[in-house]
């Protein structure tokens, strides 16, 4: 039985008027006395600013986990860390151009160790302030330690549509290429 409870809050500092700090512990306990009840962290540190026309983010997170994963069928004690850096400018009144980076590494006991790094850039068009639509691209590389690794692409679109000031319906959907490399 893999019934659980978990307990969790958080705490959000501002620092300053460009960066936030988010740390969330959680204690989860379980029910089956097969599986040890454990302490989970998650702290994201994010920061943003603008420089002429470009708004600049940065993110860096960090999460342990020791929690039965489905691809290890037994409690796993892992570790992620995340980086993020991205930049959009509006490009004249309608179109608007996104940029970015990221790099996420999972690091597991009894599994293998998955280091990912990917960039993507997006421009979109507002048609009228109600509704605009957009196309992504973005590739990759995750790197599995013992395991197949894999380069990736992908394109998507999305449309969203702003009916009033609180109610925004976003549809989206795409393709994205995943071939296995030899290890």
């Amino acid at each position: 039985d893999l019934s659980a409870t978990t307990l969790s809050s958080g705490l959000l500092f501002d620092i300053g008027t460009h960066w936030k700090l988010d740390y969330v512990p959680s204690y989860t306990i379980y029910c089956d006395s097969a599986f040890r009840d454990n302490v989970s962290h998650a702290l994201i540190l994010s920061g943003s600013t603008t420089y002429e026309d470009w708004a600049l983010s940065l993110s860096q997170s960090y999460a342990t986990s020791d929690t039965p994963l489905l691809e290890t069928g037994v409690q796993t004690a892992q570790a992620a860390y995340g980086t993020s850096i991205s930049a959009a400018r509006q490009l004249g009144s309608r179109f608007s151009l996104q940029l970015g980076v990221n790099q996420f590494f999972r690091i597991a006991d009894q599994f293998d160790t998955v280091k990912t790094w990917s960039a993507f850039s997006g421009l979109n068009y507002q048609f009228i302030p109600q509704f605009g639509m957009g196309v992504s691209l973005a590739g990759g590389y995750s790197d599995v330690s013992s395991g197949s690794s894999m380069p990736f692409e992908s394109i998507q679109g999305t449309m969203n549509f702003r009916p009033g000031q609180k109610l925004t319906l976003v549809l989206s959907g795409g393709a994205e290429d995943l071939p296995f490399v030899d290890p």
